[in-house]
């Protein structure tokens, strides 16, 4: 498997839930891959520094008119 090509995805890092115990698995599974989230709280998830953060939606959020 180590020549794969995974990117660990998660809609945010906010918490420490169920969900984000399952990234930390894959991180262990796969520890060269990236992280990809589109919020992380960096105080939480002081080892996951590096990871990418991206917004999806357009800056500034803009109600629906």
């Amino acid at each position: 498997m180590s020549d794969l090509d995974v990117g660990i995805v998660h809609e945010w890092l906010t918490t420490w839930a169920g969900s984000e115990r399952c990234v930390d698995a894959l991180r262990d599974a796969f520890p060269r891959h990236r992280v990809y989230a589109s919020v992380m709280n960096e105080e939480l998830f002081p080892e996951w520094v590096g990871s990418t953060t991206t917004s999806l939606l357009p800056e500034p959020l803009s109600p629906i008119e």
